[in-house]
């Protein structure tokens, strides 16, 4: 219940994404029960030190850490004491040295155990070792980006897991320390694919195989994973296995490129508005000037958002909280432009739902029809308070869609050979529903041909995509 102790030398390692940028708070990576902040970041800038309470407190090591414009990439921090100093890495590189040590304990990860102090959104692989690791070591453990976990199998999506792209770029590689290893024994059968379809499968070389997922549905949830030890390095080390989860619909969710207020916000700033972590990030007890909201106490406030081209929209999200108990609700209309000018009302008029001060709330609002390059949301007060903004998202048409009128439908019977052609105007990829095992249908032409078994009656409805990518 104290945490653990670190002794007169020691070294910490951890995984960290999407580092929080400094705020005017203090981001603890690890603190001790009762003092000592073993590794932390200063508050007002990227410098990163330590904090030995009463002993020097804030000791700045002269390097610097800053949020990476990457959110979607893992980062290492480390950091050596030993002899009355802490060496600090980032990403294997030693970044800076302060002139004082921690020997208390870590007690607790990723904030101090007060709150208020969050290092990162993301904290993977924290460790302690018991003695001062050296340089060679650190790098060890970074290994490129990948860690020192040995060989191991990555799986990329071209356009990322949340996707409209028809069919699905997949990308397989197999890698040890961040650089490519041939992979032997390896064969497509050992790929497993639910919710879709794998085609295409193409050996670029024997560390990096690409294929297609066609999805078997609108909208599908597929997986991709590879077993544990279905192959194994010209060593004889087996690689570790990988998954991912995929998404597959007709709407994306689309990010704004700006985004302003009329009314001058009370606390916090519209960065805040994309920092991707509600509603976890914003808890039961968060302040309204915790610098995780937008708080604007002023009746008829707009809040405009700009888009990189037009959107046909279908939902917005906003992540927010009531101000005060007393605070019945506010009043929310929605509208967009497609030249920032002229504006139409959009969707129906929402009420904010009341709520208890510090209470994060959701609400989503349909905005079928709605097109353009802008989108503004109206608040109109109904009680003591204006709204407390924390995120708010997007999600626009413009996927794949089925063309090609009503679905061709074809019957077959007798055993005989048989082929056809789908026409559906100008569509570029083809998937199927319910398809007889004897009949194949060709994903790029639209041909389906088989020989249908003696007594084969059915029917089955294949599906037309125009393929098209946002």
């Amino acid at each position: 219940g104290s945490g653990v102790d670190l002794g007169a030398e020691w070294t910490i390692s951890s995984w960290y994404k999407q580092l929080y940028p400094a705020t005017g708070k203090w981001r603890t990576l690890s603190r001790g029960a009762s003092t000592d902040h073993t590794i932390m970041g200063h508050s007002g800038t990227d410098k990163i030190g330590v904090y030995t309470n009463g002993n020097g407190d804030w000791r700045d090591s002269g390097g610097a850490i800053a949020p990476a414009a990457d959110t979607n990439s893992w980062h290492h921090i480390a950091g050596v004491g030993s002899g009355g100093k802490t060496k600090i890495y980032n990403d294997g590189v030693l970044v800076g040295t302060s002139d004082k040590q921690s020997t208390s304990d870590v007690f607790s990860i990723g904030n101090y155990q007060g709150g208020g102090q969050r290092f990162a959104k993301y904290i993977d692989d924290f460790r302690i070792y018991g003695v001062g690791l050296s340089d060679a070591e650190i790098s060890r453990i970074y290994g490129n980006g990948e860690g020192d976990f040995g060989p191991i199998t990555e799986i990329s999506v071209a356009g990322g897991l949340d996707t409209t792209v028809f069919p699905i770029p997949v990308t397989l590689e197999f890698k040890e320390n961040g650089s490519a290893v041939n992979a032997v024994g390896f064969e497509q059968s050992d790929m497993i694919v639910n919710g879709g379809s794998l085609q295409d499968f193409t050996k670029v070389s024997d560390s990096k195989y690409t294929f297609n997922i066609y999805p078997l549905d609108i909208p599908s949830s597929i997986t991709v994973s590879v077993p544990a030890e279905v192959a194994i390095t010209p060593a004889g080390e087996p690689i570790a296995g990988a998954s991912v989860n995929l998404n597959f619909s007709d709407l994306k969710q689309v990010a704004y490129t700006k985004v302003s207020i009329n009314k001058t916000p009370n606390a916090g700033n519209v960065s805040v508005l994309s920092d991707g972590y509600i509603p976890k990030g914003h808890n039961k007890g968060d302040s309204w000037n915790s610098g995780k909201y937008v708080a604007v106490n002023a009746d008829k406030s707009e809040w405009t958002f700009e888009f990189d081209k037009d959107y046909s929209f279908s939902q917005v999200r906003i992540d927010y909280q009531e101000w005060q108990g007393t605070t019945q609700y506010n009043e929310i209309i929605v509208s967009s432009s497609l030249d920032g000018k002229a504006w139409e009302k959009v969707g129906p008029t929402v009420n904010g739902r009341a709520g208890l001060q510090r209470l994060p709330l959701t609400t989503d609002i349909d905005l079928a029809g709605a097109s353009g390059r802008y989108i503004k949301l109206h608040f109109t007060k109904r009680g003591s308070w204006g709204p407390m903004t924390g995120e708010v998202r997007f999600w626009a048409g413009g996927g794949p869609t089925i063309s090609g009128g009503s679905r061709v439908q074809h019957y077959a019977n007798k055993s005989k050979a048989f082929s056809a052609d789908i026409q559906a105007g100008g569509a570029t990829r083809f998937a199927a529903k319910g398809l007889p095992s004897w009949l194949t249908l060709n994903n790029t032409t639209g041909n389906l041909s088989g020989t249908a078994p003696d007594k084969f009656v059915g029917n089955f409805q294949p599906d037309v995509y125009e393929g098209l990518e946002m």
